[in-house]
């Protein structure tokens, strides 16, 4: 395969390719659609598979090795290659029976900043037919920085403080109406 180089630097993958010379051109349109290229044509997709399964895997060791201690243990990000991997473990305590999570900790410690209440943690609100408990609060998301569990499963969800506070607003409403 022949690679041509070219004088215009990419310095990301989301870079805008405004830069590249138009026509016809040898080889990939930059740098890391050569890159991308190589890592599809290196990485079996047999391997994905197995690696998929290895996860499953850890996530029940961990988890019984989390049982039988007292904490919350999961895998976190994975990284692989052809010839090797990496995963991260991510483990939190357990109290009371709630597993203390870095968001959990993060509303209490954030919650009367943004206007919230400390014992909001746990409330439950309707939002568009469904039913949504607060699970913590995400402080890197400036937008939807209030995370939220859709009551019945395990999905999570984020939502802004402003539309939190509103929705908790009507079940108090809801509430203090039915009395």
């Amino acid at each position: 395969m022949k690679l041509t180089t070219y004088s215009v630097g990419f310095s990301h993958p989301g870079n805008n390719r405004a830069n590249v010379p138009k026509g016809p051109t040898q080889g990939p349109t930059c740098f890391w659609d050569h890159i991308q290229g190589i890592i599809c044509n290196e990485i079996n997709y047999l391997q994905c598979g197995i690696m998929k399964d290895s996860r499953r895997f850890w996530d029940q060791v961990l988890k019984e090795i989390g049982i039988k201690h007292g904490f919350s243990l999961k895998t976190g990000n994975a990284h692989f290659s052809k010839s090797n991997f990496s995963m991260k473990i991510e483990g939190a305590t357990i109290v009371d029976g709630e597993v203390q999570s870095k968001e959990r900790e993060d509303f209490k410690l954030f919650a009367e900043l943004v206007g919230l209440e400390i014992n909001d943690l746990g409330k439950v609100f309707k939002q568009g037919g469904f039913r949504y408990e607060i699970i913590g609060y995400k402080s890197k998301c400036s937008k939807r920085p209030v995370l939220c569990k859709r009551v019945g499963t395990d999905q999570r969800y984020k939502f802004s403080v402003a539309m939190v506070k509103m929705f908790m607003k009507e079940e108090d409403k809801k509430y203090w109406e039915g009395v």
